[in-house]
């Protein structure tokens, strides 16, 4: 049988299931059950070729410096899975990034966005911590060099 991630409607937490001919899941962290169905209207079927085709896009274009392009994929990769708190945080630091280039100030509190939802979506998702130690070191510190150059100005 086919296997399918999604995102749990009623917990809100990134799941993995095999798919079955009862057509019913039960999610593993909060136990209610649910159906293919059910989680298709609700959006909660993950596309994880087209959300790792994005995301792949969104970086060559953060590497090459395009910023704004960079912010729109990465917000592609975020409306098909709503938990990837990587795409979440590159989309926030892309426009940081972005206003800068565009000789504009961006405040701490951008700074505080910019890791504040990534960090609730990554409680969501049942990543090994050796990935969510790895993002949030680099997190903060991208974090501390911003707040660095806020400063410096």
């Amino acid at each position: 049988m086919a296997s399918f991630h999604a995102i749990c409607l009623y917990c809100g937490k990134s799941v993995y299931f095999e798919r079955n001919k009862e057509d019913e899941y039960v999610c593993p962290y909060c136990g209610r059950h649910t159906t293919y169905s059910e989680l298709l209207a609700g959006g909660n079927i993950i596309n994880v070729e087209q959300a790792r085709a994005d995301y792949a896009t969104a970086h060559e274009y953060f590497s090459a410096g395009d910023f704004a392009m960079a912010e729109k994929f990465f917000d592609k990769v975020r409306k098909i899975d709503k938990n990837n708190f990587f795409a979440e945080y590159f989309y926030r630091l892309s426009d940081i990034r972005r206003k800068r280039q565009e000789g504009k100030l961006c405040g701490a509190e951008f700074v505080m966005d910019m890791l504040a939802e990534p960090v609730a979506k990554m409680k969501l998702t049942s990543q090994p911590v050796n990935v969510k130690r790895g993002f949030l070191l680099h997190a903060f510190a991208e974090t501390e060099s911003l707040l660095g150059a806020l400063y410096d100005t």
